[in-house]
């Protein structure tokens, strides 16, 4: 059932937006009843909280689809964050929310955000111990500096670099992610 609320959710707050939507609308585009849904969810912010933790889990499978059967994990690492960044500005109901509700979107990325970064470092951190040996601080650290440069990547209109351009995407990221994860002196030349 929340997965329909969800989906609910999804469709009504790209059409009319989070601030504009009431939980008896969700509670109809979901065919259910104001009670059934305060049953599943305190408040509207809840619904976005859940759909937010959802979509995130869903690029965080992606990413890890990707490495399953990468050969060099280096340029998998590159393509997964490029991969993130695309399929984020291409979400209909991410740009909408960035462009026209800011003040709604804002809490999820700022204060609230560590429900949503965490899960994202986690499996970096998994990624760059498994694959770049990575001591477990040295993987923290870095893995925290890629999931917030991928959200800036994401959110932010461009400076330098236009992020709605593949090519200028990966080598965004083909410059920046060797540097964030290169050991401590660089690394060893055979």
């Amino acid at each position: 059932m929340a997965a329909k609320i969800l989906d609910a959710a999804r469709i009504r707050f790209a059409a009319q937006g989070i601030s504009r939507t009431t939980m008896s609308e969700l509670a109809a585009d979901a065919g259910i009843s104001r009670k059934w849904l305060y049953r599943h969810f305190d408040n509207r912010d809840a619904v976005v909280r859940a759909l937010i933790g959802r979509d995130a889990q869903r690029v965080i499978d992606s990413v890890t689809t990707l490495y399953a059967d990468a050969s060099d994990p280096l340029d998998a690492m590159i393509d997964a964050l490029t991969t993130v960044v695309t399929l984020l500005r291409q979400d209909q109901l991410l740009q909408r929310l960035v462009e026209t509700e800011p003040q709604a979107l804002a809490p999820f990325l700022t204060t609230g955000a560590a429900t949503l970064m965490r899960p994202a470092i986690e499996v970096t951190v998994g990624l760059l111990d498994e694959h770049f040996g990575m001591a477990r601080t040295d993987a923290t650290l870095a893995a925290e500096a890629l999931i917030r440069l991928t959200l800036s990547s994401v959110l932010s209109e461009a400076a330098t670099t236009d992020f709605d351009d593949p090519e200028k995407r990966r080598e965004f990221f083909a410059y920046s992610v060797p540097r964030l994860i290169a050991p401590p002196h660089g690394f060893e030349s055979g």
